[in-house]
């Protein structure tokens, strides 16, 4: 198991700005350099038990990236923000279910698939003094029993070594950006968003 934490600033685009400019404009602005592997393909399963870890503030999540797969568990820090969050990697679901069940003392012993996500990441490194920051372009698919939903783009900006001021003087500046506003929302808390809404207007239509 490894050990990390995680912290990081989340972002949505305003309405009419399209995610072409808004990416364009971040890299010239920001003077962007790209990652060593600049886009990536993330295929997520997000599991839970009767929203058992939603409501505890808890994101169990498969992910696989080309041949590589990962299990993380994320545990935030803080129950108003998702700004920092413990991030623990495993090789198995099963190793994730043991530490839910001996760790966290939730009597847990089954998970079950709750939303699927299809991610396609454009990486960038944001330098400043000794500090690396990660910039994330993400235009995300999600899938509700194999059924895609509307899409949705995000920016991700995460610390990845470094002084956490930095971090914080680059969001002060992206919050002020016109096209751009803050998010408190996970992706997968977006996309269940999006589910319920979807199931909401398929009910209100048998009604009518």
């Amino acid at each position: 198991m490894e050990n990390n934490l995680e912290i990081e600033k989340k972002y949505l685009l305003k309405e009419n700005t399209t995610k072409e400019f808004a990416t364009n404009f971040l890299i010239s602005k920001l003077s962007l350099t790209k990652s060593p592997t600049p886009i990536l393909i993330n295929h997520d399963i997000y599991y839970d038990k009767c929203n058992l870890l939603k409501n505890l503030g808890l994101n169990a999540r498969q992910r696989k990236v080309g041949k590589e797969t990962e299990y993380t568990l994320k545990i935030k820090l803080d129950t108003q923000s998702i700004d920092k969050r413990k991030e623990l990697n495993f090789t198995s679901l099963e190793e994730m279910l043991k530490f839910i069940q001996d760790n966290l003392k939730l009597p847990i012993h089954h998970l079950s698939e709750n939303l699927k996500l299809i991610t396609t990441r454009k990486l960038y490194h944001y330098n400043s003094k000794d500090t690396l920051i990660e910039i994330c372009f993400d235009e995300v698919n999600p899938y509700y029993e194999n059924i895609p939903l509307e899409p949705f783009f995000m920016i991700e900006s995460e610390l990845k070594k470094g002084n956490i001021k930095e971090l914080e003087y680059l969001n002060n500046t992206l919050i002020q950006l016109p096209f751009l506003k803050t998010c408190n929302l996970s992706k997968k808390d977006i996309a269940l968003t999006k589910i319920n809404s979807a199931q909401n207007l398929i009910l209100k239509r048998t009604k009518d």
